[in-house]
């Protein structure tokens, strides 16, 4: 079902209208998830995962988690987020679980570039992850070939490495 009868969505549908302010974004980030998944959900959507505030970034997130592998169309957007130098800290985590969550098929170069650059807990959260994606071979070759660098920054990350060496 859609928002057809707010007229501010529909103002933003045709063009009359723009999300700007943090207050809009905020607003429409609270409408999105009784929208779904739409065209317009999924548009809007992909424009909010590339904010930079956390107020904006964090709960449109959440929104891509909680639609799940309706929202594969916006995996490009996170997993393009991940690879960039801007999410850090807890924005990157959350990036990493929407992308397992919505069942978005990694690219093993840019896993690569995430794993190489990734501060501990980022590296362990996305070894953790990738054991919900169903392209095992390119993904344990990535983690094999960074399991010593990602190790030294982290060497409680063993057990996670293994486990998801042993999924995968």
């Amino acid at each position: 079902k859609t928002l057809v009868a707010n007229p501010w969505i529909q103002a933003i549908k045709s063009g009359k209208a723009k999300i700007v302010t943090l207050e809009d974004k905020q607003t429409i980030l609270s409408i999105l998830p009784s929208e779904g998944p739409t065209p317009f959900g999924l548009a809007t959507l992909g424009d909010l995962l590339e904010d930079s505030a956390p107020k904006v970034i964090l709960p449109a997130v959440a929104v891509a988690r909680e639609w799940g592998p309706t929202a594969k169309a916006l995996a490009p957007a996170i997993w393009q987020r991940l690879a960039g130098k801007g999410p850090s800290g807890e924005t990157r985590l959350e990036l990493i679980s929407a992308a397992a969550a919505i069942g978005s098929q990694p690219d093993p170069k840019t896993i690569s570039t995430i794993l190489a650059d990734a501060p501990a807990d980022a590296a362990r959260q996305l070894v953790r992850e990738l054991r919900r994606f169903p392209m095992p071979t390119p993904l344990l070759d990535v983690v094999k070939a960074l399991e010593a660098d990602v190790r030294k920054r982290d060497p409680d990350i063993r057990q996670d490495v293994d486990l998801t060496r042993a999924v995968l």
